[in-house]
């Protein structure tokens, strides 16, 4: 069992960053940014060449005025044999590279179901009117110079830049993988629960806060206000525990 869960470990980490440049490349349909323009009720799922599934859902307006969206993403390595076989191959050998007895390595294999719990990524996202038009602004723009994953024989080939990313996952990354943002990411072990996220809205700026119950705090704003400083990050964390931010 400890092999198995070492093993699964390794596969989150060196497939993380190979994961997320597939999906970044992989833009949404139009009808998905249009609607969410407008934040109307829609769904759309979609697979990637690479076997990729993402599902979009637009769950509608919140009291607050804010768009909820599901974004979630995931390999479906049950009914994709040339996935699973590869994903096996590939742990295999780096535990061969640390000596693991074969047996033991066959035995502590994750089964294709534990591969497609661990590739599985849940974010919900509280868009304010002004995200919303700042991101179909974005994708119109179509400006991804990233190439497409190249998937051969079982094998996949990766090249992949930040600096190349379109405007729109520049944009998704900032809002998503930021300290502090309308985004979150649901993780499979229940941490996101720990935290409580306020949208703290200024005449210049959007200050996002996530306060943790062991009183660990993280503000971002957006736009910049440069480098924030302990007391101005003091002052906004008291804002949102005061009941003056909105509570995502």
């Amino acid at each position: 069992m400890k092999l198995r869960m070492s093993l699964l470990v390794l596969f989150g980490i060196i497939c993380g960053v190979a994961t997320y440049a597939i999906t970044v490349g992989e833009e949404p349909p139009l009808s998905y940014i249009n609607k969410l323009k407008t934040c109307t009720k829609y769904t759309y799922s979609t697979e990637s060449e690479a076997g990729n599934k993402m599902t979009y859902t637009i769950k509608g307006l919140l009291s607050n005025g804010r768009c909820e969206v599901y974004i979630s993403s995931y390999v479906d390595y049950v009914n994709n044999k040339e996935a699973y076989d590869t994903a096996v191959s590939l742990m295999s050998a780096f535990a061969n590279a640390a000596d693991v007895p074969e047996k033991d390595i066959k035995k502590g294999l994750p089964s294709a179901q534990d591969l497609t719990n661990e590739s599985r990524d849940d974010m919900v996202c509280k868009f304010s009117k002004s995200e919303r038009e700042a991101l179909y602004n974005a994708y119109l723009k179509h400006d991804n110079k990233n190439p497409k994953p190249n998937v051969k024989d079982g094998n996949m080939k990766i090249s992949f830049s930040t600096d190349k990313m379109s405007s729109y996952d520049k944009l998704m990354m900032k809002y998503g993988f930021g300290t502090a943002g309308p985004c979150v990411t649901l993780d499979q072990e229940g941490e996101y629960k720990n935290w409580e996220n306020y949208a703290c809205e200024y005449s210049d700026t959007t200050c996002y806060v996530s306060v943790n119950k062991d009183g660990a705090s993280a503000v971002d704003c957006n736009p910049s206000k440069g480098e924030l400083n302990t007391q101005l990050i003091n002052t906004v964390v008291n804002h949102a525990k005061s009941g003056k931010c909105i509570k995502l």
